[in-house]
């Protein structure tokens, strides 16, 4: 992660409400929610709750939800925290992150954002297991990534970023690799304070870094498997506080087992689409060619 400038805590027009001074933009399944929890632990950084709102990617969201999401920063306003912010994954997603970066900027024009980022193998992995979990991809990787497009799309970080690019500048995005965040978590969270404006000094030791880890995975249980059948039902727990949905997937699932079997060949056909994406990446970033291994 580079140095990037400080951020301002954001305001609407008529100054009488808060909005977020930072959003954390994606990449899914690349340790958002470990970056939104580390950063909530610091005293003058506050996280939505929900961590995930989703308010600029949705259409009905956004033309009549902006005072819903305007309640979900009272408590900040009230406490008089420095840097405010939310974390929805769906902000890079590949069919709105181009419209959704634009509204961003139209609402938010000094924001400080960051994009989390891992090895595009590990995050499609990650991301097919929860899709095994919710019932939503076919039984094997191979095959999902055939029929689902997406799981190697949302890969395309460069591509994701550039979008951003083209609304922002650059000191206002820290893109933000997990394996830094893993090898060396102060120096990142530290570097995250400073783009946020907070200072790093009062950020509490990371500890464990990490958050919805594959062995947490659980299976959705019959009452819950019914549930997603409901119309709005997704939506509706999207909706909910993290303490309430944490509840519900601790008594509506089960524990929940699945191993990863690429056949061979799979992964070089799927390194092919992806590399040039994540050797462009790399490259703005500063890392080397083979931070990852790319084949």
């Amino acid at each position: 992660m580079c140095p990037r400038r400080r951020g301002i805590f954001a305001q609407t027009p008529d100054n009488t409400s808060m909005l977020p001074s930072f959003i954390v933009i994606g990449a899914a399944k690349c340790g958002t929610t470990s970056i939104c929890n580390l950063l909530g632990r610091h005293p003058d950084v506050f996280v939505s709750d929900p961590k995930e709102p989703h308010y600029f990617s949705r259409i009905l969201s956004y033309r009549t939800g902006r005072k819903r999401y305007e309640q979900l920063f009272e408590e900040a306003e009230r406490g008089g925290f420095l840097a405010v912010g939310e974390g929805s994954t769906s902000y890079t997603h590949p069919s709105r992150g181009d419209f959704t970066a634009a509204r961003i900027r139209e609402t938010l024009p000094d924001v400080r954002l960051i994009y989390m980022v891992r090895h595009p193998i590990r995050r499609l992995e990650s991301d097919w297991l929860m899709r095994r979990r919710e019932g939503r991809t076919p039984e094997r990787i191979g095959a999902a990534v055939e029929r689902q497009a997406s799981l190697v799309t949302f890969g395309m970080y460069w591509k994701h970023l550039s979008l951003y690019r083209e609304h922002f500048p650059d000191d206002q995005i820290a893109t933000v690799f997990l394996e830094d965040l893993a090898e060396a978590p102060e120096e990142v969270v530290g570097g995250l304070c400073h783009h946020m404006g907070v200072d790093p000094a009062r950020m509490p030791a990371p500890g464990d870094t990490r958050s919805n880890r594959a062995e947490q995975y659980r299976k959705d249980g019959l009452m819950a498997s019914a549930l997603r059948k409901v119309p709005g039902a997704v939506k509706l727990r999207d909706a909910m506080p993290d303490s309430v949905r944490r509840m519900g997937k601790d008594l509506l699932t089960d524990e929940y087992g699945e191993t990863i079997e690429w056949r061979p060949g799979e992964v070089e056909a799927v390194l092919d689409v992806l590399r040039p994406d994540a050797l462009r990446l790399l490259e703005h970033c500063g890392k080397p060619s083979d931070f990852w291994d790319l084949g």
